[in-house]
């Protein structure tokens, strides 16, 4: 089911796939947003169900969408948090996040891991210049997480709350 390619940049496979998905779907998502420049993480279920999570300085804009087999983005929800939020915050801490593209092959994952089940998930901060933070795929329930387990665990149960 997986290809590995290791490496932030350059992605194959799966990986690539993911990584191109979330990309189109949050260009779809954006295109018409007055501030097309502001930072934003993607959580991705199976390349079909994402929570995108934009800091608007003010507040978030959380959405929740879908992408069908034809790469078409519909949108299912849409809600604004405003700030302070102590785990947004976090999340949008780039500090906080390993800089090399993160599978079950990296060495972050040397020593193993405890749980790794369900559908293979995409994961991205991106700053306002769109750099990369915190990249990985792996499996929707995964212990350890390579981020904050709080975080994880609010944007895992986001995306779960917010479906229909």
């Amino acid at each position: 089911m997986f290809n590995f390619a290791f490496g932030q940049q350059k992605l194959t496979g799966y990986y690539a796939e993911s990584r191109e998905k979330a990309d189109l779907v949050f260009d779809k998502i954006i295109l018409n947003q007055v501030n097309q420049s502001c930072p934003y993480l993607l959580f991705s279920s199976g390349n079909k169900h994402y929570l995108i999570i934009l800091d608007r300085g003010t507040h978030y804009t959380i959405v929740r969408a879908n992408l069908d087999l034809i790469d078409k983005v519909e949108i299912k929800k849409v809600k604004n948090e405003i700030k302070p939020n102590e785990l947004l915050a976090k999340a949008f801490d780039f500090s906080v996040y390993k800089s090399e593209f993160i599978s079950f092959e990296s060495d972050f994952f040397k020593e193993g891991y405890e749980i790794a089940r369900g559908n293979p998930t995409y994961f991205v901060v991106k700053d306002k210049n769109k750099k990369r933070y915190g990249e990985y795929v792996l499996s929707f329930f995964v212990s350890p997480v390579p981020y904050n387990k709080k975080v994880y665990g609010y944007i895992t149960s986001t995306l779960i709350n917010m479906t229909e």
